[in-house]
C-alpha cells in the first residue's frame, strides 16, 4: 500500500512540475539589461519602423506588430509559385529588473485547400465519396481556401534587428 502511494504522489509531483512548462516563444530573445521601460518602448518601436511599417504598439502588453511584408519566393521551394510574407513582431517584458525583447520574423507562404483537406478526412465515417467536387467546393470563397503557413523563422533578420536596437539603447543620451 505504501509503495502504491509512493508511486501515485511521484506521479502526480511529475506531473505538477511538467503542467508548470511553458513552451518556447518562437524567434530570438536578448537581454537588454536595466533600463526605463518606456524610453525602451519607444526606441524598439522607432527600430522596428526602420525595417517595417508598423500595425500596431500596445505599450500595456510590450508588443510591436509589424504589417506583412511582400517577399520573393524561395526558388527552391515546391510551392515557389505560392505569395511569401514576412510576419515580425517584438514584445518587450520586464523579468527580474531587466528588459528582455523578445523578436520573431516568420517567413510565411500561403497555401490553399485547406478546407478541402479538413472536410474529406471528417466527413466520410467509412471512406466511400458521398459528396460530389461541387458540394465540396460550392459553399467556400477562395479566401476561405486559404491560409498562410509558417515555414522558417529569420534568425539572420532578427538578430540585424536586434543588433540596430541594442546600438540605438547604448547610444541614447
Amino acid at each position: 500500500m505504501a509503495a502504491k502511494t509512493t508511486v501515485v504522489a511521484f506521479i502526480a509531483a511529475i506531473a505538477g512540475l511538467l503542467g508548470g512548462c511553458a513552451e518556447a516563444l518562437p524567434g530570438t530573445a536578448r537581454n537588454l539589461g536595466p533600463g526605463n521601460y518606456d524610453e525602451t518602448f519607444l526606441i524598439a518601436k522607432d527600430t522596428m519602423a526602420q525595417f517595417y511599417s508598423i500595425q500596431n504598439a500596445n505599450f500595456e502588453t510590450g508588443v510591436i506588430s509589424a504589417r506583412p511584408k511582400t517577399m520573393a519566393p524561395e526558388p527552391d521551394s515546391l510551392l515557389s509559385t505560392a505569395p511569401v510574407r514576412q510576419i515580425s513582431s517584438m514584445q518587450i517584458r520586464r523579468e527580474n529588473d531587466e528588459l528582455i525583447a523578445y523578436l520573431s520574423v516568420a517567413i510565411q507562404q500561403e497555401q490553399s485547400t485547406i478546407h478541402r483537406q479538413i472536410t474529406e478526412t471528417a466527413e466520410n465515417y467509412d471512406g466511400v465519396p458521398n459528396k460530389s467536387p461541387a458540394d465540396r467546393d460550392g459553399a467556400t470563397t477562395d479566401a476561405q481556401n486559404k491560409t498562410w503557413v509558417t515555414q522558417r523563422y529569420d534568425r539572420k533578420m532578427e538578430a540585424q534587428i536586434l543588433a540596430v536596437l541594442q546600438k540605438a539603447l547604448n547610444s541614447k543620451p
